[in-house]
């Protein structure tokens, strides 16, 4: 056997979490070249950012497109591996736009920085190359990727049809205000379908439930979304649980009969998002759509209902 067939060999595979058992995935590297994943880079604020853009063979004309914030210190290469996305995308036949970090809070770590300036330009750029439907785009996340997509989801919700990310919740503070890489905005008030997943093990301030005594930035987060969708706590109900050894147990706050705020606890992860919990992002995802009027209010559909 020759070195470049077990370069080959070994380099085929990746895993994400290395740490917990429970979390412990072996995931099979994407394959740029075979797949179509184009990497671009544009000018953000005076810095080079990279961006990977997946256009697979399902994906029709008016294709919707899910844009996907990595976690902290993750790229989006080491990302897009880590989720295994792209094999949703061809399922499902979407857009998959995965956002590259640049900003290095040591020398060994990336992380987001002007998220909001970056979208706009990816947005515009997005529609512009590719055949998309703009009514339908979608934000995701893990950890620091989850902030910026909760957070823009609260400050600027004309600007996706649904979000859905994992284990990290924003919500207003006293003054009404969310943070963005270290920019204060203040919060819409307006509704926006919304899909949090969290680990049994996760960060300090997602544990527990909303039923129980603490009262952390879980709370607040379904709080504020729960209200600006004119609902309570009592109007969430709990579903039975699923997935692989019955690992997900899931609350659904619902309006008119259509979920608005959903919220999944993994029973057998610590913080690290895996593979198997992004088809259910997309399930939650894919039905809704968010059409503007010139005014810049939204009107929303879940499938064709209107919200």
């Amino acid at each position: 056997m020759s070195t470049r067939q077990i370069v080959a060999f070994l380099t085929y595979y990746t895993r994400y979490e290395n740490f917990f058992a429970y979390g412990n995935q072996l995931y099979e590297r994407a394959d740029y070249d075979r797949l179509g994943i184009e990497a671009h880079t544009m000018t953000v604020n005076g810095y080079v950012r990279e961006y990977l853009v997946h256009r697979p063979r399902s994906a029709r004309r008016n294709a919707p497109v899910l844009f996907v914030w990595p976690g902290n210190s993750q790229t989006d290469k080491v990302f897009l591996d880590a989720t295994q996305w792209w094999k949703v995308a061809q399922r499902e036949g979407f857009v998959l736009v995965v956002v590259g970090e640049q900003y290095g809070v040591n020398s060994v770590s990336v992380s987001h920085r002007d998220s909001l300036q970056f979208f706009r330009q990816l947005r515009e750029t997005v529609i512009a190359r590719y055949d998309v439907d703009p009514t339908r785009f979608y934000s995701t996340g893990q950890s620091a990727g989850s902030s910026v997509t909760q957070n823009l989801a609260i400050a600027f919700p004309e600007y996706f049809a649904a979000v859905a990310s994992t284990s990290f919740t924003a919500a207003p503070d006293a003054a009404g205000n969310v943070t963005l890489d270290g920019v204060s905005h203040p919060a819409s008030n307006r509704p926006i379908p919304t899909y949090q997943i969290y680990g049994y093990g996760d960060l300090a301030f997602l544990e527990g439930t909303l039923w129980d005594s603490l009262d952390n930035q879980l709370d607040s987060w379904a709080r504020y979304h729960l209200r600006v969708n004119q609902l309570t706590l009592a109007d969430v109900v709990q579903e039975g649980r699923s997935g692989y050894r019955r690992r997900f147990q899931t609350w659904v706050g619902k309006r008119r009969g259509i979920p608005v705020v959903k919220l999944t606890k993994n029973l057998y992860r610590s913080h690290n998002t895996m593979a198997e919990e992004c088809p259910l992002l997309w399930d939650f995802l894919k039905h809704y759509r968010c059409v503007p009027a010139p005014d810049g209010s939204v009107t929303r559909y879940h499938g064709h209902r209107r919200l």
